[in-house]
Parts: C-alpha cells; sequence; structure tokens
C-alpha cells in the first residue's frame, strides 16, 4: 500500500492498485464519527459509442444514466432502502464522463459497504422494471428542460463542441430513452462496469486493510477487457470565417461561423482587444460582450455552431451591407466580420 503526504493541508491517501485493476484511495480520519465511500466508474453520458468484442455498439444517449437508475435494484430489492434502513444516506451521479455511487453513515460501515460494493458489480434488471424507470426518467428530463441555468449549461457545450459527445445531454431526451432495453443495460454494465475501470474512495475513522479484504471478497477477480471508447471527429482548432446560414433569432444580426469558445475569444482578442466581460441569457445562450462599436460575440441555440452577432445602424441605412448582397432587415453576412477585421464599421 503506497502512502502519499498533502502536509500542506494536512492529509494523508493511502492507495492501492488490486490485481483486478480496481484503484482504492484511503484517507484515515480517525478523529471523525462519519464514514464515506465513494464507489465509481469511468464510464458516463459521453460513453454512447464503443467496441467490446470486435463489436461496435451505438447506444442511445442518456442510457449511462437511465444505468445508474437501474444499478439500485436487486433480486432481493432494492438497495437504497436498504442502505437508509442500515443508518447510511446513498446516493448517485451521472456525469459527462463518470457515474458515481457513494454513502455516508456512522454505523454499520463495513455492512454498508459491502451492500455498496454488490449491488454496483451484480446487475439485475427486467423487462418490466426497465419500463417503469422510463416514465420516472422522463419526468426528471421534463424537468430539467424546464430549468433555465441547466439549458444554458447544455446549450453551452453544444456550442463548444461540433462533434463531441459532450454536446449531448447526460440524461438524453425522452425520444432517446425510449430504445433502451434491459439487454442494452447489460450490455453496458459488463463493458463499463469492471473492476479495472472503477475506482473505491473511502474516508474515516477505518481499517485500510478490512476495506481492501472486502473489496476483494465482493468484487469479480478478472479486470475486465479494455474498451475502445468513440467521441466523434477530433475537434479542429482552426478559426472558420466561411459563410454560413442565417440564424432565425428575430431582431438579432447574426452571422454563423464555426469555432469553440475559446478560438472566437481567442480571435477577438487578437483582432480588437475589447472583450470585457460575460453575461448569461437564459434559454437562449450566452454570449460574450465587448465594448467596441456595438458589436458582441455570442453561442448560437441548442445544436449549431457558434455565432456573431452584430449590432448597427449602417444595415438600416444599406440593407445590403458591404457585400452587395440585398438581405432581409435583422440580417447580415460575413461583410461585417471582414469590415472588423479590416478596421472598418
Amino acid at each position: 500500500m503506497n502512502e502519499k503526504s498533502y502536509p500542506r493541508i494536512g492529509e494523508t491517501v493511502l492507495e492501492k492498485t488490486l490485481p483486478n485493476g480496481l484503484k482504492i484511495f484511503i484517507v484515515p480520519k480517525p478523529q471523525h464519527r462519519k464514514k464515506y465511500a465513494f464507489f465509481a466508474t469511468r464510464y458516463g453520458g459521453m460513453d454512447m459509442q464503443f467496441i467490446r468484442n470486435g463489436e461496435k455498439y451505438d447506444t442511445p444517449a442518456g442510457i449511462a444514466h437511465y444505468l445508474e437508475h437501474k444499478m439500485f435494484d436487486t433480486k432481493d430489492g432494492n438497495a437504497l432502502q436498504v442502505l437508509s434502513q442500515n443508518g447510511a444516506e446513498p446516493n448517485a451521479f451521472t456525469s459527462n464522463a463518470m457515474t458515481g455511487y457513494y454513502f455516508d453513515c456512522t454505523e454499520h460501515f463495513e455492512e454498508n459497504l459491502r451492500i455498496l460494493l454488490s449491488f454496483v458489480s451484480v446487475p439485475y434488471f427486467t423487462d418490466e422494471s426497465v419500463e417503469k424507470e422510463r416514465g420516472i426518467i422522463g419526468q426528471e428530463i421534463r424537468m430539467v428542460e424546464d430549468s433555465p441555468d441547466w439549458q444554458v449549461y447544455e446549450r453551452l457545450l453544444a456550442c463548444l463542441y461540433r462533434s463531441s459527445p459532450a454536446r449531448v445531454p447526460i440524461a438524453g431526451t425522452v425520444e432517446s430513452i425510449a430504445g433502451i432495453t434491459a439487454e442494452t443495460l447489460y450490455d453496458c454494465h459488463h463493458a463499463f462496469y469492471c473492476p479495472s475501470n472503477m475506482a473505491l474512495c473511502v474516508v474515516g475513522n477505518v481499517d485500510p486493510h478490512t476495506v481492501i479484504a472486502l473489496a476483494e471478497e465482493v468484487l469479480p477477480r478478472e479486470r475486465g477487457e479494455e474498451i475502445a471508447r468513440c467521441y466523434g471527429e477530433e475537434e479542429d482548432d482552426a478559426f472558420s470565417l466561411e459563410d454560413g446560414d442565417f440564424l432565425d433569432w428575430p431582431g438579432v444580426d447574426f452571422v454563423q461561423v464555426c469555432g469553440s469558445i475559446k478560438q472566437v475569444e481567442k480571435f477577438f482578442l487578437r483582432q480588437l482587444v475589447h472583450i470585457q466581460q460575460v453575461f448569461v441569457r437564459p434559454m437562449e445562450g450566452f454570449l460574450l460582450h465587448g465594448g467596441f462599436s456595438g458589436v458582441d460575440v455570442g453561442a448560437c441555440r441548442l445544436g449549431r455552431p457558434i455565432a456573431y452577432r452584430r449590432k448597427t445602424e449602417k444595415l438600416k441605412k444599406n440593407p445590403a451591407g458591404t457585400t452587395g448582397n440585398r438581405e432581409k432587415p435583422g440580417q447580415c453576412r460575413f461583410g461585417w466580420l471582414r469590415d472588423i477585421r479590416g478596421g472598418g464599421g
């Protein structure tokens, strides 16, 4: 067992990797009554496409989150209820890159840890239970879709990435989860819930050797196979200023281009050096506000590329713009961007 000390924060972490590949991290807290265990797999909302046993799997958006919901089911009932009855406070979450299951308690820690390791490593799904969960998750998705804060976050990711699955909502959509079956859940569990793809973290007044012994006893001895994941085409760092379609946002002048937020910021800092602040427009994305000649830089709606916007009086005086093309009121082409880059406008 390796020991790492962090004197600046007064913490010590004990680390050990089991023969099956599981990484264990233990933070001793001898003066604390509460104990905490966190069991996670490197599998999240982005891992929709992967190759297993030479076969490519293309799973529905939201399946990692769906799997998290169903993992608490056991042949004997529900692990969430058992842990709660044991005095523990259990919960779980799914992010883009991982799924985590955890609990804290002051009593029965070893028993609760055994339950945690057992239900996460041994799946139990039925067609009936999977179908029942579909309605519950559907309600959760609708609730998130009604949250302005979450919508801003999801649309930001959709604008930051063109091909990465990070731009896809973690919970998926009501339509995408309709294709999830018990068989699909089993396939994903077998692929990603193997010890070599997981980590166990324990904090509190615990015996490290007991924790390790429990993990060795409960979890499979096999490492599991390495899974190749597909995350789409590599994001291009090139900043494109080629013509694009107009975005349908009445009353706003938009020009559509390709690029990430980082590239957008670099471009305008390099060309104009006037970017001042970031502000949020709920339900519509976010804008990077610039204090130069009424020019704003912003992200457009969900699923669209980055967009630039310029408010200008010239458009009213000359609807044709500098390109000579007649545009509808409230629209402009890249002629405006060329003006900006050339110092005009």
